[in-house]
């Protein structure tokens, strides 16, 4: 096995996590064993959204491994971004006997304090399970109820059931999109290439359709190619709050600017609107203590929402100051390998 090329090995890797996890185990040990270029560019390119199954496996795959120091960097830098339960318990407890004093991760600051976004994702993932698992019964009566009013022999009565039926589906699916139903069928939840200021420069004229203009303004150069992994579900959650919460900021027609860094490996949006920006007691705490850059009596669970979502592509959330007192948002999203 020769080669730095791990195109091939993540592809063929990832069809097999799912159909057979026992040969998927066999063929990364077999990597493992074999200490070719390719295996670090394996372990890189799987810290990515969307290949937690990879990082579960690796993690099972080298637990009881005496060779597992080959591993253990990028161990300790999935364990800290990690957000799927279950790949996170595997993380650990690869992690359990190694000596971990050179390999601290550097504390980073956030909008909120870890422990509050794992208790929300906690919940919300147990309050979403509850409402997809009778989402399935909903789903099962409305394909009855499209079948007997497709068989109607009143054709105006048939118009009318069909048209009604339509509109029930678009609302189920529309709920079904808050709690994440129907993954493996609705593109909106599928991980993919996206071209990050494109899709912001799509999604902010549909929320001007939906709620109200906001004049955008975007860097140039490379970062308007630049692309992430990512799914519209979670970008959406991103920055329609975030939208919504400039909006609440300013009185009269809001504007958005974003300022751009490229770094190795990621990309940073520093987003500054006409508001006042958070209060420097802010920084640190904006979610905890519920601050908002606006005057609305909400509790700020939109930025709550923002947090757990940038956490799941891998990113971060916090605030900068941009001037005298003037904090804004800065995400960081790491860019597609």
């Amino acid at each position: 096995m020769t080669g730095s090329d791990s195109t091939p090995m993540h592809a063929r890797l990832q069809r097999l996590v799912v159909e057979d996890p026992k040969s998927a185990r066999v063929l990364f040990c077999e990597l493992l064993d074999a200490d070719v270029p390719v295996l670090e560019h394996f372990l890189a390119r799987i810290a990515a959204p969307g290949d937690g199954r990879l990082r579960q496996m690796v993690a099972n795959a080298v637990r009881e491994r005496a060779d597992k120091g080959k591993v253990v960097g990028h161990l300790v830098r999935w364990r800290a971004v990690e957000t799927d339960e279950f790949t996170k318990r595997a993380i650990v407890a690869a992690l359990a006997d190694v000596d971990l004093v050179d390999h601290k991760s550097p504390p980073t600051a956030s909008l909120a304090e870890p422990l509050l976004v794992e208790a929300y994702r906690y919940v919300s993932n147990r309050l979403s399970h509850k409402v997809r698992n009778s989402l399935m019964g909903v789903d099962a009566a409305v394909m009855r109820i499209s079948d007997l009013a497709s068989g109607a022999r009143d054709d105006l009565a048939q118009t009318g059931l069909l048209s009604a039926m339509a509109e029930l589906k678009d609302a189920l699916r529309t709920l079904g999109r808050v709690v994440e139903y129907d993954e493996g069928n609705d593109e909106f939840f599928r991980l993919r290439s996206v071209c990050l200021l494109g899709w912001i420069e799509d999604m902010t004229r549909t929320y001007g359709i939906k709620y109200s203009p906001i004049d955008l303004r975007l860097p140039d150069g490379r970062a308007r190619t630049a692309r992430i992994i990512a799914s519209d579900f979670l970008l959406d959650t991103i920055f329609w709050n975030l939208w919504i919460n400039s909006h609440q900021a300013v009185d009269g027609r809001c504007s958005i600017t974003i300022e751009s860094t490229l770094d190795v490996g990621r990309i940073s949006l520093i987003l500054l609107d006409n508001g006042t920006g958070f209060p420097k007691q802010a920084v640190g705490v904006a979610f905890r203590e519920q601050f908002s850059t606006g005057q609305a009596t909400g509790r700020g669970r939109g930025l709550l929402e923002v947090q757990e979502a940038i956490e799941r592509l891998q990113g971060s959330a916090t605030l900068i100051e941009c001037g005298a007192g003037d904090y804004r948002v800065c995400l960081v999203f790491p860019l597609e390998v």
